[in-house]
């Protein structure tokens, strides 16, 4: 029978789309299966996996091997390596005699452990006895047909094992990936939703539990009160890298639709910039076209007396570009309700641009 221990649950059915459909979390389990069909022994970070990750796991297992059994084992109790062997003399049961000078020879030799396969939990601090444990099983287990997984919370690099860490397989792409997949349905007409995946990857690292309690329109409407009240790990990012988090997103997402903005304006008041060309700016740059006019230079040279050439409405939208670019550009960071400005804006001009 197939018991697997409770961990790491998350609060959706999150993990099935983690797990099976992002593709760094895919190539890890399969790096991990891999590993396992070939009677190695393997160590991962208790962190990385999850209830999910071994329900697939054990489906996957089983569809080549139907007679594959899973036995959990707990080392709380253990204080060294004989400790341990007793453990699992308990779990195999009366036919499991292993001798003193070989015990893990005998009991592989003994086909009690053959089609089995053993989740072993280290406990905290990789003590020196468990890994006497891997050592002594590594060396007898891929002579029979069964696996040992170990879990640990810091997980060495050791050549007696394997070590196949997470963090290698994902990138910050899976998270954006895997955050929009979070998202659902959501407005996928303006870059909000791309913003809000970019956002999540920049305050979560890694850690698709908390990005999958992240993405939503709370953290759109007020990202640093959403992220204070879902991180629950502890690992709290200070204020000031919070802040940097959500800048670096907005700058990523704004500075391109206020580019839009300019080439847009540039392009229908052509006429009207021309006259006040050539011009020198404040840098002493020679502005001799059009095309060289930076949303400032529109701002000094045009707007700079007050009466603004633009039509009220262009006008409403020269403001909220020009404030946007200039408050992220002094480290700013700006409001949803900008925000939402910004990328209705983006929409018209997609609009006006064909697409």
């Amino acid at each position: 029978s197939w018991r697997i221990m409770q961990m790491n649950k998350w609060d959706t059915e999150e993990g099935e789309t983690w797990w099976r459909k992002v593709s760094g979390p895919k190539e890890y389990l399969k790096q991990v299966e891999s590993l396992i069909r070939n009677g190695k022994c393997v160590l991962l970070q208790m962190e990385d996996v999850d209830t999910t990750f071994f329900q697939i796991l054990r489906d996957r297992l089983l569809r080549s091997d139907s007679s594959l059994t899973f036995t959990v084992m707990d080392t709380a109790g253990c204080a060294s390596s004989t400790d341990f062997l007793a453990a699992l003399v308990r779990e195999l049961g009366p036919r499991c005699t292993p001798g003193f000078l070989d015990p893990y020879g005998d009991i592989i030799k003994s086909g009690i452990l053959a089609h089995r396969i053993l989740q072993v939990t280290i406990p905290e601090g990789f003590p020196e006895w468990i890994k006497k444990v891997i050592d002594g099983f590594s060396k007898v287990s891929e002579a029979g047909n069964e696996s040992m997984i170990f879990l640990s919370s810091n997980p060495p690099d050791t050549d007696i094992c394997k070590t196949v860490r997470l963090e290698e397989f994902v990138s910050s792409y899976d998270i954006q990936f895997f955050a929009l997949h979070c998202l659902g349905p959501f407005e996928t007409e303006d870059s909000k939703g791309a913003y809000i995946a970019q956002l999540v990857s920049n305050l979560v690292g890694l850690d698709s539990r908390l990005a999958a309690r992240l993405a939503g329109y709370s953290l759109y409407a007020d990202p640093v009160s959403c992220y204070k009240g879902k991180e629950e790990s502890g690992k709290l990012l200070s204020d000031d890298r919070i802040q940097e988090a959500i800048w670096e997103a907005q700058i990523r997402f704004v500075l391109p639709i206020t580019e839009k903005f300019r080439r847009y304006i540039i392009k229908k008041y052509e006429d009207t910039i021309v006259r006040c060309l050539p011009a020198d700016d404040d840098f002493g740059n020679r502005l001799e076209v059009p095309q060289d006019m930076e949303l400032r230079h529109l701002q000094h040279f045009l707007r700079g007396e007050g009466i603004s050439p633009f039509s009220g409405k262009d006008d409403d939208l020269f403001k909220v570009a020009y404030n946007a670019r200039n408050d992220l550009s002094h480290l700013g960071i700006l409001s949803s309700d900008i925000l939402d400005r910004l990328f209705s804006m983006e929409r018209m001009l997609d609009h006006k641009n064909g697409g």
